[in-house]
């Protein structure tokens, strides 16, 4: 362990030396915390430190660490391991993305983990890591009588402040052990291995909300508040997603407010980020869906087309509906023309159409009818995070991942469905799936290519990086055409 609060990559650092870049980029999912073990050894407080693999649940990475809270340099440690010298003989490799719980001790390593290409999402909710927890020490919590909500509630509190001198802690951690055990939960009911909700309610800092927000807007926001700046990610394109405080919110829509555009491009831009600010802190709170009332509800979701890097994703915004409609605005989001048949697996079980899907096979079975299952019906009631996948085009075999990111109150006027954001074009249909598609891009920037003008020939000038989030929600608005209404089929001559 190494008792420093600040970020220390040394020459043998897998993160400074080129091990971990040498590693494969694949769409793993880790999430990483630390918890307090409730079975303090004899040598004072111990915390574990784990990695755990979703959706599977495997455990790339188990570390102890003593004379605790964690620091940074302990989560630098623990996720090389996971890495590099994963337990159980798995599989070396980079996360494509990593769940770390919003913590202000983790962000000198953010910028290091995002080099190695790893998105890194800042949650409070990690529910596969809690469900670890929860399996690592039933017993010793029930001993205690601590029911499953405290614990949950024990391991998203910050971290308990260190001392003044750490050297100090070192020197006596007896002292700080005697400390600890004087910690009890609200209940009344002893220590939970985890942090004094009534410490950490005085010494917390201020709750953070999710903003997303493109470069251009960043930079507005930037110019109009010098003091944000560092906040920003400035350094990042594309559009990321922010945690401001709500004080940080307001200044941001006080000032935007009172911004004077230059230009119609400008107040535009001012009016989405004023907009976007007011919603964020109301936005994606896990457990609240059922108090905004149905007609108002507002579904988002992440839509990424895998085997691709970059990777080719949108962000769409939709009210409730069926399956099929959502099927559709995944369609007409991307940019895909409905040409070929889809599916949705979700939670191992297939949903689709019936009559398109089994055409021709009698003995097959079935899928659950995509035209009678919502949205609604589909996503946890308490609105946490939920990923499935839809296949599109069985011979290119597309592969999507949709990420249920959340719901809120659709506000009043506003209309849907949207497309928030996205990055780079759809690849054109029948291109031949993920390796057809490399093949064909690597065919268009070679002019000298012998199959270049065919190619050309074939679909005309194609930008792979371009994408815009306005024509995109107008495709989606506009929908597909209807081709189980009979007019349909006599207006295609059939």
């Amino acid at each position: 362990m190494d008792c420093s609060d600040r970020l220390k990559l040394g020459k043998s650092s897998a993160f400074v030396k080129t091990a971990l870049r040498r590693l494969p980029l694949t769409e793993t999912i880790f999430e990483a915390d630390f918890f307090l073990n409730p079975a303090a050894g004899r040598h004072g407080e111990r915390w574990v430190g784990m990695v755990i693999e979703s959706p599977f649940g495997a455990l790339p990475a188990l570390e102890e660490v003593c004379l605790g809270p964690p620091t940074v340099n302990d989560l630098a440690a623990l996720l090389a391991h996971a890495m590099l010298r994963p337990l159980h003989g798995g599989d070396r490799q980079r996360p494509g993305i990593l769940y770390l719980r919003n913590r202000p001790e983790w962000q000198e390593l953010l910028p290091h983990l995002r080099q190695l290409g790893i998105e890194v999402v800042l949650s409070e909710d990690l529910p596969g890591f809690d469900e670890a927890v929860l399996d690592w020490r039933p017993q010793t919590e029930a001993k205690k009588g601590h029911s499953v909500d405290e614990i949950r509630a024990a391991l998203r509190l910050p971290f308990p402040q260190r001392e003044a001198s750490r050297s100090t802690e070192v020197m006596d951690p007896r002292a700080r052990t005697r400390a600890e055990s004087t910690r009890t939960d609200p209940s009344g009911k002893g220590t939970i291995a985890g942090n004094d909700p009534k410490i950490a309610a005085s010494n917390a800092e201020e709750p953070t909300f999710p903003l997303h927000l493109t470069e251009a807007q960043r930079r507005i926001i930037a110019r109009l508040l010098p003091d944000l700046g560092p906040h920003l990610r400035l350094d990042q394109a594309d559009g990321r997603t922010l945690r401001l405080t709500l004080t940080e919110l307001r200044e941001i829509a006080r000032a935007c407010r009172a911004a004077k555009a230059s230009n119609g491009m400008e107040r535009n831009s001012l009016r989405h980020v004023t907009a976007a600010v007011e919603a964020a802190a109301t936005k994606f709170r896990a457990g609240r869906i059922y108090r905004i009332p149905p007609g108002e509800r507002l579904y988002q979701f992440k839509i990424t087309l895998k085997g691709i890097r970059p990777p080719i994703w949108r962000r769409i915004q939709v009210k409730d509906g069926s399956l099929d409609k959502l099927h559709e605005h995944i369609q007409t989001a991307m940019g895909w023309t409905n040409s070929h048949l889809h599916q949705f697996m979700i939670d191992g079980v297939r949903h689709g159409d019936p009559d398109l899907l089994c055409e021709g096979w009698e003995d097959e079975i079935p899928p659950v009818d995509s035209l009678c299952t919502k949205i609604s019906g589909v996503v946890p009631k308490d609105g946490k995070p939920f990923r499935f996948e839809y296949e599109y085009d069985f011979g290119d075999d597309w592969q999507h991942e949709i990420r249920f990111e959340g719901c809120t109150r659709a506000p009043r006027g506003a209309r849907y469905p949207l497309c928030v954001d996205g990055a780079r074009a759809c690849p054109p249909e029948d291109v031949g799936g993920v390796s057809g598609y490399a093949e064909y891009l690597e065919v268009l920037a070679d002019p000298k290519h012998e199959q270049h003008e065919s190619f050309v020939r074939w679909r005309g000038p194609f930008d792979p990086e371009k994408f815009d989030a306005g024509k995109a929600t107008k495709r989606m608005r506009r929908g597909l055409p209807d081709w189980r209404r009979p007019e349909w089929h006599e207006e295609q001559n059939f």
